[in-house]
């Protein structure tokens, strides 16, 4: 799926060329993002897990912060517009949707923010987290369709 994913953006990358005011990099960026919030959360699952089982954590401590860090840099760029040579700023509804999903993504960060420590959070903490990702997750969906719509 995702080999299929990146066909297509790098066939419409190529069409860009042809068709003003498309904005393929922001789609791909915006398509990442939910790639990224995935993994974020599967990594905070294995941890999870592997903290009950005292087995190492640091590789996945270590894929989730790193994975955290992209997320919040391509967030960020995606929201002030610097995705490419020149500044470009989203439109409106695409800028309005970015900060809903910014919000969504504070609180999702707020609850995994004793990992990034290496604290141990109780398996319930699973279920939260779960609940917390299915409001975020609809939203970076709204941005890759205003950026396809827009």
């Amino acid at each position: 799926m995702l080999k299929a994913t990146q066909s297509v953006v790098s066939a419409l990358s190529k069409a860009q060329q042809t068709q003003s005011g498309t904005r393929i990099a922001e789609i791909d960026l915006a398509g990442r993002q939910r790639m990224l919030s995935q993994a974020i959360v599967k990594e905070f699952c294995l941890l999870t897990v592997a903290k009950t089982r005292k087995v190492n954590v640091a590789s996945h401590l270590n894929q989730m912060r790193a994975k955290t860090e992209l997320f919040e840099q391509t967030a960020y760029a995606l929201r002030a517009g610097s995705i490419g040579d020149t500044p470009n700023p989203p439109p409106p509804d695409t800028f309005e949707a970015l900060v809903q999903a910014h919000y969504a993504w504070s609180d999702l960060i707020y609850m995994l923010e004793p990992t990034h420590s290496g604290k141990a959070l109780p398996e319930l903490a699973l279920f939260d987290v779960a609940l917390v990702y299915e409001d975020l997750l609809p939203r970076l969906e709204e941005i890759v369709w205003t950026y396809v719509n827009g």
